[in-house]
């Protein structure tokens, strides 16, 4: 059996893949749930400061100036741990695995208007962009998705073939679930 899907992804397709790829990245137990809150929280207070600080050092700058003090040492210091602060904000907020803006992932995303076409084989499956075709293997595939509209197929932990259902131009849904998983060798987990 072969199945065919040829798209051009939507502001709605990356989007569930953001989605797709924090479920994924989802803690199991609630010891994992409870970190990722205080990692989220972390985050936001870690940036919350530094903010604070960079909008205080234009004064502590002044400050120093007016004072007639040559000690600038102070005013590196404090820039030095404000860029520390945020950057270490941003490291717990990534580490949390919060779903915060999808909207995101599709002003990121570069390719838009490429037409794809994903054909898959008893063998392999074909990835046809314009001027590359890719061969990738069945056992390349770590896990496997579905939500009410596509098939998020995660060959890593960070990138996935997103598969519209409304643009299966070979095969039904129903067959592809059952065939995917017994190629991969994976469930299809619902999201």
């Amino acid at each position: 059996m072969i199945f065919e899907i040829q798209t051009v992804y939507q502001k709605e397709d990356i989007e569930g893949l953001s989605k797709a790829y924090y479920y994924s990245k989802r803690p199991l137990r609630a010891v994992g749930k409870l970190l990722s809150w205080l990692n989220a929280g972390l985050g936001l207070l870690l940036i919350a400061v530094s903010l604070f600080m960079l909008l205080r050092l234009p004064s502590i700058i002044s400050s120093t100036i007016n004072r007639g003090h040559h000690d600038f040492l102070f005013v590196g210091i404090s820039m030095i741990m404000t860029m520390a602060l945020f950057l270490f904000g941003i490291k717990s907020l990534s580490k949390s695995n919060m779903p915060f803006d999808t909207k995101l992932a599709w002003k990121l995303f570069k390719p838009k208007g490429e037409r794809l076409c994903y054909r898959f084989e008893p063998d392999h499956i074909w990835l046809e962009r314009p001027n590359v075709k890719s061969e990738i293997e069945y056992k390349c595939i770590q896990r496997l998705f579905e939500d009410k509209d596509r098939f998020y197929l995660f060959d890593s932990p960070q990138t996935a073939f997103v598969l519209p259902k409304r643009d299966f131009q070979q095969g039904n849904i129903e067959a592809f679930r059952d065939f995917i998983a017994g190629k991969t060798g994976k469930t299809v987990e619902s999201i």
